[in-house]
């Protein structure tokens, strides 16, 4: 029941206001029902947006740097890897931390041979003495 009054409310409201309002300073206004166009053969028409001419060079043109750059980093990183194992497998023979001349020093790593202290030509010292671990 609250709601029928309140719907009777809002009439007599808008009759009292329709009345008190003075009609020649209303405009009307029209309101057009927007429907998309029709044409016979491809049921509705859609909207087409122009593609400016430089997109359709510039879009592949870049997207193919992209992945040569892509690439080209991925081979890079690939070379230094294998690099490294290398090296590693390298440095893996070498002696030198077993040997009683190795000194763990940044200036003088080997008393005996400090330039190819802890490379591959230590491979095969002539000079390596195993450290005495038992004194």
């Amino acid at each position: 029941m609250e709601l029928h009054n309140m719907h009777e409310y809002f009439v007599n409201l808008n009759i009292s206001i329709n009345n008190s309002v003075d009609k020649t300073n209303l405009i009307e206004i029209e309101l057009v029902k927007a429907e998309p166009e029709v044409t016979p053969s491809h049921g509705t028409k859609q909207q087409q947006t122009a593609v400016p001419d430089g997109i359709l060079f510039w879009l592949p043109l870049s997207l193919m740097t992209f992945w040569m750059i892509v690439a080209f980093r991925l081979s890079n990183a690939w070379k230094v890897t294998q690099h490294r194992l290398t090296t590693a497998k390298i440095l893996s023979q070498v002696p030198c931390n077993k040997c009683q001349y190795f000194k763990n020093n940044p200036y003088l790593k080997c008393a005996i041979h400090p330039t190819t202290a802890l490379t591959e030509e230590a491979i095969n010292c002539s000079d390596y003495s195993p450290n005495n671990t038992d004194s």
